[in-house]
């Protein structure tokens, strides 16, 4: 979720929440895998 509004992010796709407060969930059964690349705030 992000400022209370839910995404559902499909395989290919991205989601970049900076610094906006964030949080993740699996709504389905399957696995879920997530890459988080976190860079210092001056890029």
């Amino acid at each position: 979720m992000i400022d209370n509004k839910s995404y559902i992010v499909k395989t290919g796709e991205t989601i970049y929440p900076s610094t906006i407060p964030h949080t993740l969930k699996n709504p389905f059964d399957e696995e879920l895998e997530v890459i988080s690349i976190l860079t210092p705030t001056i890029f």
